[in-house]
């Protein structure tokens, strides 16, 4: 998980597997960062993610909680189409790349 901060925004990129193994890093790291630094505008770039889990996702919905909680928004970028339809039921905003992510968040 790489962090980058950014003109009012939290760039998040993924790597890899998001599984049990290491959902810990958006629960514990991801969360408290947002929550800390009252973070409003997350983007999460799956690009290189490979695959994810019930506990992926469910850390995706903690993060997601979490830039609510600041009134922010949230948005996932470079989904690659095996996982769109999974990762549907957490209703989290969409971009094809971080750009446009920033584009749509207007900062």
């Amino acid at each position: 998980m790489n962090l980058e901060y950014q003109e009012d925004v939290l760039f998040v990129r993924l790597g890899g597997n998001l599984n049990k193994f290491n959902t810990y890093k958006i629960n514990k790291y991801l969360v408290s960062t947002i929550f800390k630094n009252n973070i409003k505008y997350l983007v999460i770039n799956m690009d290189s993610l490979e695959n994810i889990d019930i506990s992926g996702m469910e850390s995706l919905m903690n993060a997601k909680c979490a830039v609510k909680m600041n009134k922010g928004e949230i948005y996932l970028c470079f989904v690659h189409n095996r996982l769109k339809n999974y990762l549907k039921p957490l209703k989290i905003k969409t971009a094809d790349n971080e750009l446009m992510a920033v584009e749509l968040i207007g900062a």
